[in-house]
């Protein structure tokens, strides 16, 4: 279970399993903080457990960015906020997603081939949230556009040089839907096409930004394209810290 924004003891996967009906003897684990990068670490997580353990695994990313409203109080400006509470309560919205991993023979299940991941401390205190007043304020520095396609291009060429591929090698790219002009850097930097931004523009539009589980709204978007067996997907996710992320996936035999 991942989420920034749903903390709750017992978590909600432990919920989930009363309401769904889960076996007893499921394992759980909630990633909590991560931020809009969660779905990466969530997946990364859910994949080494059925690598070891020969189970199944859910992975459920879920957003509440409604509780975090963060109102000026008695209509006074935060002198601190640089427009960031404005952009968050406009821009943020909630949602939910989850994929399951384990093994078959279907080609519309893609395999995830790899992944990688790189972090610049430098850039702690730019993204994410603090409390304040007894409730999760939201920071969001106006540098996070510019700073975003450089921790995720750094994952990215990592990862394409292991494998041994160039950035036109992917079909179908999926890229955390930030906001518009953190997509723009990011598609200007890497080198992508506006047919390969389409799917993560879609859903900005559609939903906002939706912290986690963005890139679960883009991926259930995806499959509603005419996806061939071998296509190449690159995910990349994006979060405090700040991270980026990449992970391939292929769907069916090449």
């Amino acid at each position: 279970f991942v989420s920034c924004t749903g903390y709750h003891c017992p978590s909600v996967a432990h919920y989930l399993m009363e309401r769904v009906g889960f076996s007893k003897d499921t394992y759980f684990t909630s990633i909590l903080g991560m931020g809009c990068e969660g779905g990466f670490p969530g997946l990364r997580r859910a994949c080494d457990y059925s690598i070891a353990s020969g189970r199944l695994s859910l992975v459920i990313a879920t957003e509440l960015s409604s509780c975090t409203f963060f109102p000026e109080v008695g209509g006074i400006p935060d002198p601190e906020n640089h427009y960031e509470i404005l952009r968050a309560n406009a821009i943020f919205a909630d949602a939910s997603a989850s994929a399951l991993v384990g093994w078959d023979d279907n080609p519309s299940h893609p395999y995830v081939v790899d992944s990688e991941t790189y972090c610049e401390p430098a850039y702690l205190d730019e993204l994410g949230y603090v409390w304040r007043n007894g409730r999760l304020r939201v920071l969001l520095s106006r540098r996070v556009p510019d700073l975003a396609p450089e921790v995720v291009s750094k994952a990215l060429s990592r990862l394409l040089t292991r494998q041994g591929l160039g950035v036109r090698d992917s079909s179908w790219w999926i890229v955390h839907a930030a906001g518009s002009r953190v997509l723009d850097n990011i598609q200007k930097v890497i080198g992508l096409t506006d047919k390969d931004m389409e799917l993560s523009r879609d859903v900005l539009r559609t939903y906002g930004n939706c912290s986690s589980t963005t890139i679960g709204l883009i991926g259930k978007r995806l499959m509603r394209e005419d996806i061939r067996p071998g296509d190449k997907v690159m995910v990349l996710s994006l979060g405090p810290g700040m991270v980026g992320g990449a992970t391939l996936l292929r769907f069916g035999d090449e």
